[in-house]
């Protein structure tokens, strides 16, 4: 049986790592739902913790004086067991980091996160390698310290993803020191590439973040769209809207002179409170650009599933291109609504929707 399995995975190894890939994503986003629960974080660490042993290991296993049965089972197994948590644990922060994605802004970085989980799956040969382990595997530990850090502290901004590349460099460096005891020879090897490769992770991650290239973790827009009018309601907000079953470009037919609103729902997790901008812009075709219009502000509570739900109204708009961008406080882009005003002589029949 085993010999069959060998030679299943001889000849259709690409494919099952394909179709492992896709069902492990497909899995995770349906069970990986809210960074701030427990089962989340304890995914993420348990995965973290089955990486670094399993490097440790085998290293310890590929010194020359451990032979044996054993030192070869464990030179095969390790790798394997190391790729599978990376996958893991590559899935998981793609998912979290998707959510809070606008992708026009942020395709960088969302790209290098899918780069790194689909190549995972093709890559064992460098999981042997010591330098590769260490960018993968702080990597991942920067990336998912920025998720949890705020958390802990109970706040998001600057300072805090500041304190979140600290704990990751204290991290990987006991990680480094401990290595350095299990295997001196390839450690003194390795250190000034394994320092280097640490430095420019973390230099680069910073330059991602402070350029806005890295979503705004862990906020995420839930919901956006412009209304004729929103109003509070009870528990929730009345929206009045066109009743039409297809609106592709988001048009708003007003009176002149009306104002028009935007509503939006943002997950925040719980204990973080934030403020959060409605930044109005429109488009300016002689000269073909973005202007903005206003950028008005107010604070939301974490912890709601579906988001915290608020919205702004903007008066003197007139017809044309508009769009709302969701920001956070230092300006990190949450998301965006794009849509056009049009100025009717008479108001078209409107529906209420509760929101």
């Amino acid at each position: 049986m085993i010999q069959r399995i060998r030679t299943v995975f001889a000849k259709h190894g690409r494919h099952i790592a394909t179709g492992a890939l896709v069902f492990g994503f497909i899995f995770d986003f349906f069970t990986l739902t809210r960074i701030d629960q427990v089962y989340e974080n304890v995914v993420f660490v348990t995965h973290l913790l089955i990486v670094s042993v399993g490097i440790m290991v085998f290293h310890i296993l590929d010194q020359k004086e451990i032979r044996g049965r054993v030192s070869q089972y464990g030179h095969t197994l390790a790798p394997t067991i190391v790729q599978f948590s990376f996958g893991a644990l590559f899935s998981g922060v793609s998912i979290f980091y998707l959510r809070s994605a606008t992708i026009s802004v942020n395709i960088i970085f969302v790209a290098i996160l899918f780069g790194l989980l689909i190549g995972n799956e093709f890559l064992r040969e460098k999981y042997t390698r010591f330098i590769f382990q260490i960018a993968m595997l702080y990597f991942v530990l920067f990336s998912y310290l920025s998720l949890a850090t705020p958390l802990l502290i109970g706040s998001i901004g600057v300072w805090i993803f500041l304190l979140s590349g600290l704990l990751s460099l204290v991290i990987i460096g006991i990680f480094v020191f401990v290595f350095s005891k299990i295997n001196r020879r390839r450690f003194q090897q390795a250190k000034r590439p394994v320092f280097l490769v640490i430095g420019g992770i973390f230099v680069s991650m910073n330059i991602l973040y402070f350029a806005n290239i890295i979503p705004p973790i862990p906020l995420s827009l839930r919901h956006i769209d412009p209304y004729q009018s929103v109003v509070r309601s009870g528990n929730g907000y009345l929206a009045r809207a066109e009743d039409v079953w297809w609106n592709p470009f988001d048009t708003v037919r007003i009176l002149e002179g009306q104002p028009v609103y935007v509503f939006s729902s943002i997950f925040s997790p719980t204990r973080i409170d934030a403020r959060v901008y409605h930044r109005w812009q429109y488009f300016d075709s002689k000269i073909g650009r973005w202007i903005s219009t206003g950028r008005i502000g107010y604070e939301i509570t974490g912890g709601r599933d579906e988001g915290f739900r608020g919205y702004t109204l903007k008066n003197n708009v007139f017809p044309g291109r508009w769009r709302v961008d969701v920001e956070t406080e230092r300006g990190q882009l949450i998301g965006r609504e794009t849509f056009r005003i049009e100025y009717v002589d008479v108001l078209p029949e409107l529906v209420n929707k509760e929101l």
